[in-house]
């Protein structure tokens, strides 16, 4: 799983479309340079294979992750240890204490805690969320029944992001088959099929587009994504049927200023702190 996020994040950091013949010509054009100011002899590989899955050599990877720093933060990200352990049915409880907020533990209960936990939907957050989602701790069973309740609405618009929006199906059958081997835990509205999720997805972009077309949001940025995701709470449900009908009815109701000064904290507190996880 690692091997297919950083196969396709390297279209972003080359800054080429994200097609395999384009990867080809951007990564060989890296390695020339690599080669023209005597940084590495032989830096060259098959990199359409990235999209399969295929490994980056590790002499490669190494030299990517250093000038690329959202490689080496892909490649180092806690999730693949994460995964390790809920694939092998380790516990997951102590690696959830190896998570600091600001330098502190994981701590506290409320709406408003899960929220900042989960910040604004990115796959970067995933680490954190499934350990606590898949503990059997009870010190984390409220943390982990509030994930039931929303992670699926969190992965959907995650996916709208890159790179998981490429890699969406293989990351969602790889938690479909933990949670079948774990009958305690039970995602609300979790797609029974790849089919389904990625109509789920789809309807997350139409909202998306929807609030764009109605002047809520101007840009395709995490303020898009933090509204989107509130916009999925029960409690925006009136400003959720709002956008629905007035894109029905070709009006253009302003978002209601309790939601965008709700988005906003979020941002906000999310900017001021730091999520780290310490091994």
């Amino acid at each position: 799983m690692r091997s297919l996020f950083m196969g396709h994040s390297l279209p972003q950091v080359f800054g080429c479309s994200h097609k395999p013949y384009a990867l080809m010509t951007a990564g060989n054009m890296w390695a020339d340079r690599q080669v023209l100011n005597g940084l590495m002899d032989n830096p060259y590989q098959d990199w359409r294979v990235c999209f399969r899955g295929g490994k980056i050599r590790d002499e490669v990877r190494i030299r990517l992750c250093a000038e690329f720093p959202m490689l080496s933060e892909v490649y180092n990200n806690p999730l693949w240890e994460i995964l390790r352990a809920v694939a092998t049915q380790q516990p997951t409880d102590s690696l959830v204490e190896h998570f600091k907020l600001d330098g502190h533990g994981i701590s506290g209960f409320s709406n408003q805690d899960m929220e900042r936990l989960c910040g604004v939907p990115n796959w970067q957050r995933f680490g954190l969320l499934l350990a606590v989602l898949f503990s059997s701790s009870w010190k984390w069973q409220l943390h982990s029944l509030w994930l039931q309740r929303n992670f699926s609405s969190y992965f959907e618009i995650a996916s709208l992001r890159e790179p998981l929006c490429f890699v969406s199906t293989e990351l969602y059958e790889m938690l479909s088959s933990f949670l079948a081997k774990r009958q305690d835990i039970v995602i609300n509205n979790w797609p029974e099929t790849a089919e389904a999720l990625h109509q789920s997805i789809k309807f997350r972009s139409y909202l998306f587009c929807l609030m764009r077309e109605m002047r809520w949001v101007k840009d395709v940025d995490d303020r898009g994504y933090e509204l989107l995701w509130k916009l999925m709470d029960r409690h925006w449900a009136r400003e959720l049927k709002m956008l629905l009908i007035d894109s029905t009815q070709g009006r253009r109701s302003p978002c209601s200023t309790a939601l965008l000064q709700s988005a906003r904290r979020a941002l906000d507190y999310q900017r001021r702190t730091q999520l780290q996880f310490v091994a």
